[in-house]
């Protein structure tokens, strides 16, 4: 899933700097886009991440007992 969602993420970026590349879209516009593409990426990461520990944190709680 994560292969997947990144894959997805450099996708877009791809698709932005190909636009760019053709004259599509401006240079604010890619520089907006490709900043928000990498910002959502580090929120996305960091949710991950934390969900990881919550469910890593919950099984060791139910494995020795506690709850």
């Amino acid at each position: 899933m994560r292969f997947v969602v990144g894959a997805g993420f450099v996708l877009l970026g791809v698709v932005v700097l190909v636009l760019k590349a053709f004259g599509a879209v401006s240079e604010l516009t890619t520089t907006i886009t490709l900043t928000a593409l990498l910002v959502t990426a580090v929120l996305t990461a960091i949710i991950w991440q934390i969900i990881r520990t919550q469910r890593r944190a919950r099984r060791y709680a139910e494995s020795s007992g506690r709850s």
